[in-house]
């Protein structure tokens, strides 16, 4: 704000040897002043940082016991009101954090950018905002004092009075939005308590339950009509049908009879069983008269053969060939084709039919 007193450009330069120099003028006002920022002086900075300490001691204590919500509350209405006083104090300072910030050299994207962020960075604003300033009141008071300093404004304490009425307005608004929730609380607790007394609890149920009561009669008396008639007659007809008790009896007289029947008909095919046994030239007794004898290879073989031949595991899944023997006693299916027999010494010989 002011020129600087050693600059030696101001006075005349064409000065007589041992001529006394007047002394400077206390300050040269100029066209464009640069803007000072706010002094603060120590009882006002004591009267700003105390409570945003206290702020933040009410925020953590809130966080950590859930008993207690409305202290975390307090904390924060605190910092809310604090920033509105700062903004009333010195707007320009606290906007760029006591000259931290140089807004006219950072970029319209980044200014953006850097306003979100301090905008989610809110609760920590008038930490950084009060530290500089305090910082700029102890180096001030070290330096020495050559030009008077401009005393700060009357606005402050009209400020201050200002942050506090937010500050009772914000944890008012607080208090009031937690209250439902409490009563709602203390209410069910109220109604735990006096369940254990009978007389309690009627005088207390009564008035409570009103809006509860009055949709469970219309919703009760609506589903019993119908769902009683329903089961009632479909359940009555079915255990009376003695539908088990004649069953049983049926199945025994039907039984008897059925295998009286089966020894009609064995004795019918054993005549012709006799007649089969003549036919001498089959091996191993099979009733198709099936040998060595050459004749015709049999590529269709009946569903019981392997009933009379010792027929390999393999004889139903490879039937692209005709029924020979192998050398180790077994018969195969896959006569004349190649690798039949590979696993039971080869092909001995081909069975044939007559």
């Amino acid at each position: 704000m002011y020129n600087n007193p050693d600059d030696t450009t101001l006075y005349d330069s064409q000065t007589v040897p041992g001529q006394m120099i007047p002394p400077p003028p206390p300050y040269l006002p100029t066209n464009k002043q640069p803007r000072e920022p706010y002094r603060y002086s120590r009882k006002l900075l004591l009267w700003l940082i105390i409570p945003y300490v206290l702020a933040w001691v009410f925020i953590l204590w809130g966080a950590v016991a859930t008993s207690a919500p409305l202290l975390g509350a307090f904390g924060y209405s605190i910092i809310w009101g604090l920033i509105i006083c700062l903004l009333l104090i010195d707007h320009r300072g606290f906007v760029n954090l006591y000259g931290l910030i140089k807004w006219r050299r950072i970029n319209i994207g980044l200014r953006i950018v850097l306003a979100m962020l301090l905008l989610g960075l809110y609760l920590f604003l008038p930490g950084i905002y009060l530290f500089r300033a305090y910082r700029a009141y102890q180096q001030a008071k070290s330096l020495p004092v050559i030009f008077p300093i401009k005393k700060a404004s009357r606005r402050a304490p009209i400020s201050v009075i200002t942050g506090i009425l937010i500050t009772l307005f914000i944890f008012i608004i607080a208090v009031g939005a937690t209250a439902p929730v409490s009563r709602t609380t203390t209410g069910q607790t109220s109604l735990i308590v006096n369940a254990s007394s009978s007389s309690s609890t009627k005088k207390i149920i009564k008035p409570l339950p009103t809006s509860i009561s009055r949709p469970k009669p219309t919703a009760t008396p609506r589903p019993r009509p119908t769902v009683t008639p329903t089961p009632r007659p479909t359940v009555t007809p079915i255990p009376p049908t003695p539908t088990p008790q004649p069953q049983i009896q049926q199945i025994q007289p039907t039984q008897p009879p059925a295998p009286q029947p089966q020894p009609t008909q064995p004795p019918a095919p054993q005549p012709p069983a006799p007649t089969q046994p003549p036919v001498v030239t089959g091996v191993n007794g099979n009733p198709w008269g099936y040998d060595f004898n050459p004749g015709n290879l049999i590529y269709n073989p009946p569903a019981n053969i392997c009933s009379y031949f010792n027929c390999i595991a393999s004889f139903w899944e490879h039937t692209n060939g005709y029924v020979d023997e192998c050398y180790d006693g077994t018969y195969s299916h896959s006569g004349g084709v190649s690798g039949a027999c590979s696993r039971h010494g080869g092909e001995l010989r081909p069975l044939y039919s007559h």
